[in-house]
């Protein structure tokens, strides 16, 4: 009786693969023990995919999930915070930093949150700009973050919009 759900699944986690794309179809990675009130949202090719998380505060984080040859997770955290916050990366960076530590418990994916925000947080040290990759990886296949932006919600004030991608590969 299992064979056949185990069957379909295989046959479902294949049917994502291409002989260009050695990933399958995007799985959750939020852990419905940390975050019950998550969302996963598969798009109709099977490639790309979406999660919704409610942060608490009224703050939002949405991933993406992405990729074929190298693996790929955009955090975008939908924060609130005081009208006329900077929008430099001496201020966030170290949001990006502690906002990945805060949701990495409840995170299970093949990146190193741990290590991304390490390297965010060496990053901040210095003068980063945003778009910047940040290595952490090993030197057989290559991890990195990216602090990609931080802007206001135009149409919620004290909303913004921090972006973080991670990537692993190539695969």
């Amino acid at each position: 009786m299992l064979r056949l759900p185990i069957t379909a699944l295989l046959l479902a986690s294949l049917a994502a693969q291409t002989p260009d794309c050695p990933r399958s179809a995007p799985e959750p990675v939020v852990r419905k023990a940390v975050f019950a009130n998550s969302e996963f949202k598969l798009n109709r090719a099977r490639t790309e995919a979406s999660e919704t998380v409610k942060l608490g505060n009224g703050d939002q984080l949405t991933i993406h999930h992405s990729g074929c040859e190298y693996y790929g997770l955009s955090f975008r955290f939908n924060l609130g915070r005081p009208a006329g916050t900077p929008l430099t990366t001496r201020y966030w960076y170290p949001q990006a930093a502690a906002l990945l530590r805060r949701i990495a418990p409840g995170i299970d994916a093949p990146v190193h949150l741990a290590q991304a925000e390490a390297a965010i947080t060496r990053a901040a040290k210095a003068s980063p700009r945003f778009g910047q990759e940040l290595d952490y990886g090993g030197p057989d296949i290559r991890e990195l973050v990216v602090v990609n932006s931080a802007y206001p919600k135009k149409t919620s004030p004290g909303r913004y919009t921090l972006a973080v991608d991670v990537s692993v590969g190539p695969l």
